[in-house]
């Protein structure tokens, strides 16, 4: 523990990394009524912590290379008689004399008194708190954007998507409300992941075939481009519909690890998941790839496509109108891809302030707040 200018405090741990700071800020009255509250356990937690701050600072003398350790109990140690100090010896009751005399030795390997797990206990608590609280936000946000950009199939694949959707909604509102989701649906968003991957990996199996379609395509012809612009219209309808389709499916099972990261005290595995889900969009051969390539030979299939007896302005129009169709889908595969990205993006550390309302030394309240405000 450390100790800087304007009565701030700064807790570090053994190897001198900084896990919390305090310092004096503003009133909680002066932040939007929206502002998200600190939660039960966040609070008892800050009150456990708050409770070791005398024990602590006593780390500032516990690192001084003057520090000794006594092998004796000190009240058994002979006072000295102006009452200064004792004496490094001890007397025997009985005769009064010189029984052993006091060793002492460097205090090297003297630990510091903060309770150093509960410190990073505390911290990844906020910074939950702090995630879930946008959770049900981004779940909204997700079925928008599919809403807008396609009416989603309602085939048996699709529907399992969508009830499993609709299960992290359930999970998102209950964050919302800063509560707790329950073990049963944790298990339950744990094992529906398996079978929604599932979907996912076919959806990309979909995707390939599609996308070969292009290989074979022919957009060679004598009377006219109409037909060749509905066919490439036609493919790249399909490809769009499973691309949206498939980034949902991740963007949904992303989601879920993000929950069940935080609900389940930041476990590893859960944060390997979501950067697995990562790098098979952006990999050679994942989606992302595909659409590249799809792209390349849409605007080859394009410049073949002259026929003799169609005017050259009925043409270009024709290949203007497939080239918009197809950035058009392509927008749309970048939006979802980001974020999903951006999902990703909340699995990494983020700094996190928290305003707490004390009474009697005791915490009772408090708001999670962005830490740019302690710079104000």
């Amino acid at each position: 523990m450390t100790t800087n200018s304007g009565s701030a405090l700064l807790l570090v741990d053994d190897d001198n990394v900084p896990v919390l700071t305090t310092r004096p800020i503003p009133t909680i009255d002066s932040l939007p009524e929206n502002t998200l509250r600190l939660d039960e356990k966040g609070i008892s937690q800050f009150n456990q912590m708050l409770s070791l701050i005398p024990q602590a600072s006593s780390t500032i003398a516990a690192h001084s290379k003057h520090i000794v350790h006594c092998n004796i109990a000190f009240d058994r140690l002979i006072v000295r008689k102006d009452g200064t100090g004792s004496l490094g010896m001890t007397r025997n009751a009985a005769n009064g004399q010189i029984t052993e005399h006091v060793s002492l030795n460097p205090a090297e390997k003297l630990k510091s008194v903060v309770n150093t797990g509960l410190l990073l206990n505390l911290a990844s608590t906020i910074v939950a708190q702090k995630h879930l609280a946008d959770i049900n936000e981004k779940l909204e946000k997700i079925i928008e954007i599919l809403n807008k950009t396609h009416a989603f199939q309602q085939d048996e694949r699709s529907t399992k998507i969508a009830a499993f959707h609709q299960m992290l909604c359930q999970a998102g509102t209950t964050l919302a409300k800063g509560d707790a989701v329950s073990e049963f649906t944790l298990q339950t968003l744990s094992n529906s992941k398996q079978e929604i991957h599932g979907i996912a990996l076919h959806l990309k199996k979909n995707i390939e075939t599609s996308a070969a379609k292009l290989d074979s395509f022919d957009s060679t012809s004598l009377f006219g481009s109409n037909d060749i612009r509905d066919d490439l219209k036609e493919i790249i309808d399909e490809q769009s519909r499973l691309f949206k389709e498939y980034i949902f499916s991740m963007q949904c099972l992303m989601m879920a690890n993000l929950i069940l990261y935080y609900q389940d005290d930041l476990r590893q595995e859960f944060k390997d998941e979501a950067e697995r889900l990562m790098k098979e969009i952006t990999a050679a051969g994942g989606v992302q790839d595909i659409w590249k390539q799809s792209q390349q030979k849409i605007t080859f299939q394009l410049s073949r496509m002259k026929p003799l007896f169609e005017r050259t302005v009925s043409t270009e129009a024709n290949v203007r109108h497939v080239e918009i169709h197809a950035r058009k889908s392509g927008d749309a595969l970048m939006s979802g891809t980001a974020l999903l990205a951006s999902l990703n993006q909340r699995l990494e550390p983020m700094s996190v302030g928290a305003l707490l309302e004390i009474e009697n030394g005791k915490v009772v309240g408090g708001v999670l707040i962005d830490d740019g405000l302690f710079d104000a």
